[in-house]
């Protein structure tokens, strides 16, 4: 398997103000699109057309919306029902070339979409099923890969092996990769937890989220790449954060590993976490001198809090890292330096093609619009 590395830390810093680009300037929108103009009642994520469309899901109202950078704007497709181009819930929505696939969770049902909503696909997934001879998990659609096969977020709910023997364990999380005909594509994708999390979680210690993120696993809505964010650690302290692109079919991976500042966890955290927790830690002993000695030991807090996976093998990650305006995003690409990008804190990445950046904010009253930033080249 080819792995391939790129070192960064802060020298990276020094290369983006080398070009010209300030890593965390502001960036500029070129098209913004209000609530009013949007009418969408939640978002869900969203994807963009060959031809610069955005294409975005609106799982309260139950259909798919369309944006142009021009700022028009109209219901694509979609209404509520169990019949085709119908949703109960539209929980992932994915693109393969044109063509705009669509997950809904409570019909255990993947659509495809083409031109303005003919369905030309439909599959039935289950939630549960088992993940080698004597492991289970629970899978559910995020993406499709070009080659049709669906690519699906899975948590292991039960301790055993995969299928070439490898080791899984509970509440391990990956991808899976299910071909047209139902089988599973040899093992699971599995992100690497870290030794921070293995140390408090084996202990028993389960209710420490402040301090312990546990890995991300997800895929590109155009199926190119299996995406895995995990916490970087060294002996006790997190240090910054990792992202993986597996290629799906191939299993071929390169990763970028970010160095970032940490905050670390104080006195009076933890004394937070334990009050909460008092009455669960005196009836358990041995819970309580876990938790004794985990305090014993340099704590941070979680690297990283939001990673959204975007077309052309991009990754946005939201860091712990604060600016005057907000929180700040790292825009990922496999082999290609990571670029940080400041934009105000109500706004979130959404979908990316071709070095534009479409964005969801919300106004004082938590009405959703989006916006269109200009990226340029990568």
């Amino acid at each position: 398997m080819m792995r391939q590395l790129v070192g960064f830390g802060f020298l990276l810093l020094a290369a983006a103000r080398a070009d010209g680009q300030s890593p965390t300037a502001p960036l500029r929108a070129v098209a913004t699109i209000s609530p009013d103009e949007l009418d969408a009642t939640d978002v869900a994520g969203g994807v963009v057309r060959l031809d610069g469309t955005l294409i975005l899901a609106d799982p309260g109202d139950l259909v798919l919306r369309s944006a142009t950078s021009s700022g028009k704007t109209k219901v694509a497709w979609g209404r509520r029902g169990e019949g085709p181009g119908e949703f109960l819930n539209i929980r992932k929505i994915a693109i393969v070339g044109d063509t705009v696939w669509v997950v809904d969770n409570r019909l255990h049902r993947v659509q495809a979409f083409i031109g303005d909503g003919r369905v030309v696909a439909s599959r039935r997934f289950s939630m549960t099923g088992a993940v080698g001879p004597d492991a289970g998990g629970v899978m559910w659609p995020v993406s499709v890969h070009p080659s049709g096969a669906t690519l699906e977020r899975l948590t292991v709910t039960s301790d055993g092996s995969s299928t070439r023997g490898a080791a899984l364990r509970t509440g391990q999380v990956g991808l899976v990769v299910r071909q047209p005909d139902g089988t599973i594509r040899g093992d699971p994708i599995l992100a690497r937890s870290t030794s921070q999390c293995n140390r408090l979680l084996d202990s028993g210690i389960n209710f420490v989220e402040p301090f312990c993120t546990e890995s991300v696993a997800d895929a590109t809505p155009d199926g190119r790449y299996a995406v895995l964010v995990e916490p970087l650690d060294s002996k006790e302290r997190i240090h910054g954060f990792r992202v993986r692109w597996v290629d799906p079919l191939s299993g071929s991976e390169s990763h970028v590993e970010l160095p970032v500042p940490m905050r670390t966890v104080s006195r009076a955290q933890w004394d937070s976490v334990e009050a909460r927790n008092k009455a669960r830690l005196e009836r358990h002993p041995s819970l309580m001198r876990a938790w004794t000695e985990a305090r014993s030991r340099t704590a941070t807090f979680p690297p990283f809090d939001a990673v959204v996976a975007l077309q052309d093998g991009a990754v946005a990650v939201r860091s712990d890292q604060q600016s005057a305006t907000g929180p700040i995003w790292w825009l990922f690409r496999a082999g290609q330096q990571p670029r940080a990008i400041r934009i105000p804190g109500s706004e979130r990445p959404l979908a990316y093609r071709n070095g534009w950046l479409w964005v969801r904010w919300e106004d004082e009253d938590g009405a959703i619009g989006v916006k269109l930033y200009n990226m340029g080249r990568m």
